[in-house]
């Protein structure tokens, strides 16, 4: 706590003129840190008593639970991101000022962009988000497990839709510690022409990974409280009934991807208003770098002579997510906050459908191999 909260950088107000310090995460990352730790020490109980069991039945290979579903939670989230990227690299274009202005929708953008730079370039920022997305994944992955589990152990074996729902919003509220530094960096990569050392100069250091926070908490927080109950019933209730009677989850690869794209597709969808904002916060394209400078002399962002943004700088350096939602609604009109949101169901479809299953199946071999 001492580190996080004595670490500050230099600031200087181009408005004004002004110098002055601005600490780390203003007390955000302690509370983050904070929080996740009260969630692990909350559902203690109920992992214990499934460790005593583990230990019983396998004690020279007994390795704890938590750590195992992160270690299955980081391969199955890197091998999702690596499916799924070239498509929320689309999105992201999709959802800048000069993105909106320049494609109509994201075949359009896609050819423009492999056309423009080649194929290789739909992966650009691929690193720093599979760098990210294991740690991330393996908390959403196995915060949700634990707390279900948790729960279940509380509830006396059965698991209430508020208990799946409160499973699925604490994973997405305790990723964010990871989440927001990965998606600072994806989307400033992914939206301007910037090396990975200028852009992290560009936001400012280290104090800037946790802009547009905000968003995204309530963004991960939506789509996992959706994604996970989902997913947990159609793996129920698919099986059988495209299988037929008797049949069970596991039984096909196939109808487990289906569960899982099937939970991701709503979810994403449901989601995609918080997300539109929280790239609006954290693009880095010139358009929005120019604005939130101070750089324009009329208000107006122009980019090869053509007026993009229409909009004065206190819209565009509005970082409260619900009120530059409804600053955007009135300018832009509501369909804008469902700006990219085909692309971003077709990225969670293969993504989850990867993740969650890789992550069941790698669970079940490690039970099988008494590891759980």
């Amino acid at each position: 706590k001492s580190l996080i909260m004595q670490t500050c950088f230099a600031t200087f107000d181009k408005e004004n003129g002004h110098t002055g310090s601005q600490c780390l995460s203003r007390s955000s990352i302690f509370l983050y840190l904070k929080l996740f730790s009260w969630v692990l020490i909350l559902i203690h109980g109920g992992a214990n008593a499934k460790l005593l069991s583990i230990q019983r039945r396998a004690p020279a290979f007994a390795i704890p639970t938590p750590v195992v579903d992160f270690g299955l939670g980081a391969v199955a989230g890197a091998t999702g991101a690596v499916v799924s990227y070239p498509f929320d690299f689309v999105k992201s274009q999709l959802q800048t000022e000069i993105g909106r202005a320049k494609y109509k929708n994201g075949i359009e953008a896609a050819i423009d962009i492999v056309s423009t730079d080649g194929p290789l370039s739909l992966y650009r920022g691929i690193g720093v988000q599979i760098a990210g997305v294991a740690p991330e994944k393996a908390i959403k992955l196995s915060v949700n497990d634990i707390v279900r589990n948790g729960i279940r152990s509380a509830s006396g074996g059965g698991l209430p839709l508020w208990g799946e729902l409160l499973a699925g919003a604490m994973a997405g509220f305790c990723q964010v510690i990871v989440t927001n530094p990965t998606e600072v960096m994806k989307v400033g990569l992914q939206t301007s022409g910037m090396t990975i050392g200028e852009l992290f100069q560009e936001i400012g250091g280290f104090s800037g990974l946790y802009k547009g926070s905000a968003a995204c908490i309530t963004r991960d927080i939506i789509f996992s409280l959706t994604l996970f109950p989902l997913y947990a019933h159609f793996r129920e209730f698919l099986p059988p009934l495209l299988l037929g009677p008797g049949a069970v989850s596991g039984d096909s690869v196939v109808v487990d991807i289906l569960a899982a794209g099937g939970a991701a597709a709503p979810a994403a969808l449901i989601a995609t208003p918080a997300d539109f904002v929280k790239t609006r916060i954290q693009s880095q394209d010139e358009c929005s770098v120019s604005v939130r400078n101070f750089a324009l002399a009329d208000g107006d962002c122009v980019i090869d002579n053509t007026t993009i943004f229409p909009a004065d700088v206190g819209y565009s350096s509005i970082e409260n997510p619900i009120v530059l939602m409804t600053e955007i609604s009135k300018r832009e009109g509501p369909a804008v906050l469902f700006s990219g949101s085909f692309e971003r169901i077709v990225r969670s479809l293969p993504q989850f459908g990867v993740t969650l299953v890789v992550f069941d199946h790698l669970k079940k071999f490690a039970m099988e191999n008494h590891l759980l």
